[in-house]
């Protein structure tokens, strides 16, 4: 018998065909029955709702790659149409789940707690919250830096045998993945206005220029949205911008950069 959060119910645990679960498994084959997915081509959403359809009472997503992180599974599309309870578990778990089932009947056991916020929107636990100790407000915003994928160099580009750099991808949290997200938004910005987007939502590199950083700052900054902050009790969000615990807030320059939507339709942000 495996445990998985709390003792609320147990189901016998099936791999799910497709393994991916992004396409429909046959009709009642998981009757019951826990549903064990792994991670990839689809979203978390889609693999939950067609293990659902196929008649399980719960399912569990393991990782696709080694990780000393989990991650935080998102609704996506499909999302809303769930009712069984999901969970997310590592690889080696996944895998460890998988042979036992090549000898045998598994047992699991699932809590039946959730929660309908979504981490995208939550500030990380690690965040730096202002004031300076000489009150100056920081941060000036947030950017993604929670369980964030990306790639993994090898880190000697001279070494024998190596033709490529990325070794392979690593999950990580912290200042190192969040500010390479703030940079590259900065980038874009500066990129906005040297190519004259500016000017009527399309590349117009005749009217571009070279930004100050004042203004990249200042789009930054105006294009923050709030996000909430966990307490021991649920969350809670500043009711105004600027604020101590977020600055002005998450950057999204979706809603500070126009772009022509062309000719089926108005121009818009």
């Amino acid at each position: 018998t495996v445990q998985v959060g709390g003792t609320v119910w147990a189901g016998a645990l099936a791999v799910m065909s497709p393994s991916n679960g992004c396409s429909a498994a046959s009709s009642g084959s998981l009757a019951g029955k826990v549903a064990l997915i792994q991670r990839g081509t689809c979203e978390f959403g889609m693999k939950a709702y067609y293990a659902q359809k196929a008649g399980a009472a719960a399912a569990v997503v393991y990782d696709n790659v080694y990780s000393s992180t989990l991650v935080a599974m998102s609704a996506g599309t499909y999302g809303a149409s769930v009712t069984i309870p999901t969970v997310f578990v590592s690889l080696a778990t996944g895998q460890a789940w998988v042979a036992l089932l090549a000898s045998g009947g598994v047992t699991v056991t699932l809590p039946t707690a959730s929660t309908s916020v979504e981490t995208a929107r939550v500030l990380e636990s690690f965040s730096s919250q202002g004031p300076t100790l000489d009150q100056r407000l920081k941060p000036d915003v947030v950017c993604p830096g929670g369980n964030i994928r990306s790639a993994l160099s090898f880190g000697n580009p001279t070494a024998a045998g190596v033709t490529r750099q990325c070794n392979t991808v690593i999950e990580m949290s912290g200042t190192s993945m969040a500010t390479p997200s703030c940079s590259g938004s900065a980038a874009l910005v500066r990129q906005y206005f040297v190519q004259g987007y500016h000017a009527a939502g399309t590349q117009n590199v005749s009217a571009g220029f070279s930004p100050s950083a004042a203004l990249v700052k200042a789009m930054m900054l105006h294009s923050g949205r709030p996000v909430l902050v966990a307490t021991g009790s649920g969350y809670w969000q500043p009711a105004s911008l600027p604020h101590p615990s977020q600055g002005f807030g998450l950057v999204d320059l979706s809603s500070v950069l126009r772009f022509a939507r062309g000719p089926a339709g108005p121009p818009g942000f």
